[in-house]
This record gives structure tokens, C-alpha cells and sequence, in this order.
């Protein structure tokens, strides 16, 4: 019996877990990178030259930063800020782990706003489960209760 769950367990993980829907995620485009990265070079040696700071050039506009996005939003989206921590939601950071969420939020965000969001999820998620576990055990107490008493 044993080997037939293993054989079943190896069937499903090999031949459906190894299905990489889309083959162009894959795919590095070398010209596009060297393209981008020509750019921030030319924006190098210009600052090099020239002794400039980033916060002067900004200020004059220069040609070379028309693709670049330099305004504070632009700059919190590249390096992460205004992000939800890992990826996940903060609420459902609160709801599903309660206290530990809140705590892997607090230090992944340092953000006052996603703590504050994984909190309101800990407080909605408290209620959730005490009323599924009362649930639960008013479920398993009518059942396994009933056997007990019948034996």
C-alpha cells in the first residue's frame, strides 16, 4: 500500500508540478539590458566628468534622465516602499498569523500605515477564531459526545 501512495505522490509532483505555463519568463532579452544599462552608463561618466551631484542634475533637467522616472513615487515603486511586506496583503498578514504577522510586517514594511493594517487584521481575525472554534467544538462535542455516552 505504501508503494502505491508513493508511486501516486511521485506521479502527481513530477508530472504536474514541473509545467512552466509560460517559456518567455524564462527568456533574457541581452539587447534590451544593454540598451538600459548604455543609458545609466552615458549618465555615469557624465556625472564624472562634469562633478556633479544627482540632486543638481535633477534640478537642470538634463536629457539623459527623460526616461527615468525621478519623482518620489517613482522612487518609493523601485526601491519597494508603498509595497505590501513579501508580497501579501498586511490585512492578511494580521488575519491569518495574528501577532506574528503583525510583528513580520512592522519589521518587512517599516511602514506606520501596513502595521496599522496588520493590526486591524489580528482584531477582525480574533473574533474569526473563536467563533470558528466554538463552532468546532460544539460540532465535535455533539457527535464524539453522543458515541461516549451510547457505549
Amino acid at each position: 500500500m505504501k508503494r502505491v501512495i508513493v508511486f501516486f505522490c511521485l506521479k502527481f509532483f513530477i508530472f504536474h508540478g514541473a509545467n512552466a505555463g509560460s517559456q518567455h519568463l524564462f527568456s533574457i532579452d541581452v539587447v534590451h539590458i544593454r540598451s538600459e544599462m548604455a543609458c545609466l552608463t552615458q549618465l555615469e561618466n557624465y556625472l564624472a566628468d562634469n562633478d556633479y551631484t544627482m540632486i543638481e542634475i535633477l534640478d537642470q533637467g538634463v536629457f539623459m534622465l527623460s526616461g527615468i522616472n525621478t519623482t518620489a513615487e517613482g522612487m518609493h515603486t523601485m526601491f519597494g516602499f508603498n509595497e505590501p511586506a513579501l508580497g501579501f496583503p498586511s490585512f492578511l498578514w494580521g488575519l491569518c498569523l495574528s501577532l506574528p504577522g503583525v510583528l513580520v510586517v512592522h519589521f518587512v514594511a517599516h511602514d506606520r500605515a501596513e502595521t496599522a493594517k496588520a493590526i486591524l487584521g489580528c482584531i477582525v481575525g480574533a473574533p474569526v477564531y473563536l467563533v470558528g472554534y466554538a463552532v468546532f467544538y460544539f460540532i465535535y462535542y455533539m457527535f464524539y459526545g453522543a458515541w461516549v455516552v451510547a457505549l
